[in-house]
């Protein structure tokens, strides 16, 4: 078994003394700018993009179109008004699917009957964050670097009415933290996905596995935020998997060491047959975590019924969540970097949820203008932690 602290700990005591990096994080988002519907076309790279997967069934177009539902009814995400300049769904009234975004802050409520009425038919409708890498390929495991990919969460509301014909099943809601990388020395390989249950409600967290996703032609690694994973590490300042809906924002973080990553390659190359049933092998694959490239993430938000593909099978059926997330960042962090209270990266101001009080600095947190914490330094107005200065109010760079 893992232990989640301890292993972390050893990771980053055993990396080289590089300084951590962020490679991607949530930046500020406009409905305009950052929301695409599925029926335009795929995320464009190089651009973090919350994508609807659905097309609209109710315009002829497939696009969305504004709202003005309160939906922080069930998403706990309030924008000023007017709403219709920060919301979109497939159609302007109560209860409909639809997003939010407001600055740093996505939400989204799915309801199943949008796209499946009856409840007849299989149905899976998803809203999710999604942001693919250009230009040169980071190798996150190259020099024994851990990555992190970390969030904050909250799931107010998950509603499952079981089918009238089938009232012992569920049908569920659930959030995973997917990851995908890339094999740089073997191009035409499929690419890893890890996907990380960070939430699913009601069924627990399914059990670790290799898998293969016929849609994408990816590989799938199934883990989730559990002590016990072998895949991921838990850091101390994340919250486990959370197995029902919850009210105010969670930090929820996955460590990735680089032997984490080895496992995950191990039980690859030891899934023979099954590769062979997709017509793959595990000589298509590097044995090596420093020869993957980070290729794309996506907060892997969803609804869905599956399982039984007859006509009717769920009849009366239906599935409804309501989310956000925010602050979404994937990094590399080593011995420099802040692990005490909150995730932190060296040279980087604030904490998961941006607050410009603190600074992480050689794996010490320092506050600048907010009340003392025992986690972190206490600095006076003019202080220097270069290349910051405290101003009294908050960190910013020095003169």
């Amino acid at each position: 078994m893992i232990r989640r602290a301890t292993l972390l700990a050893r990771a980053l005591s055993t990396a080289p003394a590089l300084a951590g990096q962020i490679l991607e994080q949530q930046p500020p988002l406009t409905l305009a700018a950052n929301f695409r519907n599925v029926a335009s076309g795929g995320p464009p790279p190089g651009q973090f993009t919350v994508m609807h997967w659905q097309a609209n069934p109710f315009t002829a177009t497939g696009l969305d179109v504004p709202v003005t539902w309160m939906m922080g009814r069930m998403t706990g995400v309030f924008p000023p008004p007017p709403y219709s300049a920060a919301q979109a769904g497939v159609a302007n009234r109560v209860g409909a699917t639809g997003v939010q975004i407001k600055g740093a802050t996505i939400g989204a409520y799915l309801n199943s009957l949008d796209f499946s009425p009856t409840g007849t038919l299989q149905n899976l409708v998803s809203i999710m964050p999604t942001y693919t890498f250009t230009g040169s390929p980071a190798l996150p495991f190259a020099g024994g670097k851990t990555l992190i990919y970390a969030m904050q969460a909250q799931v107010p509301t998950v509603t499952i009415t079981p089918p009238a014909n089938n009232p012992a099943y569920k049908g569920s809601g659930y959030i995973g933290m997917d990851i995908t990388f890339k094999d740089n020395t073997h191009p035409a390989t499929p690419p890893i996905t890890m996907t990380i249950q960070s939430f699913a409600y009601p069924h627990p967290a399914a059990p670790e596995k290799v898998g293969f996703e016929t849609a994408t032609g990816r590989v799938l690694v199934q883990t989730a935020l559990d002590p016990a994973s072998r895949y991921v590490t838990l850091p101390p300042t994340s919250q486990p998997f959370q197995p029902e809906p919850w009210i105010g924002f969670r930090s929820l973080q996955a460590a990735i060491t680089p032997a984490n990553f080895a496992a995950v390659l191990a039980a690859i190359q030891a899934s023979g047959p099954f590769l062979a049933s997709v017509g793959l092998k595990p000589a298509d694959f590097s044995t090596r975590a420093a020869d993957y490239a980070l290729f794309q993430f996506h907060i892997n938000a969803e609804i869905n019924f599956a399982g039984d593909t007859a006509a009717g099978a769920y009849a009366g059926g239906s599935v409804q969540m309501g989310y956000a997330l925010r602050n979404i960042r994937v990094s590399l962090q080593d011995a420099s970097d802040c692990t005490v209270k909150h995730n932190g990266v060296d040279g980087v101001v604030g904490l998961e949820n941006g607050d410009p009080h603190f600074l992480c600095r050689a794996a010490t947190w320092h506050v600048c203008g907010s009340a003392p914490r025992p986690w972190a330094s206490t600095s006076a107005t003019g202080a220097i932690v270069a290349p910051f200065m405290c101003n009294g109010s908050a960190w910013v760079h020095a003169p």
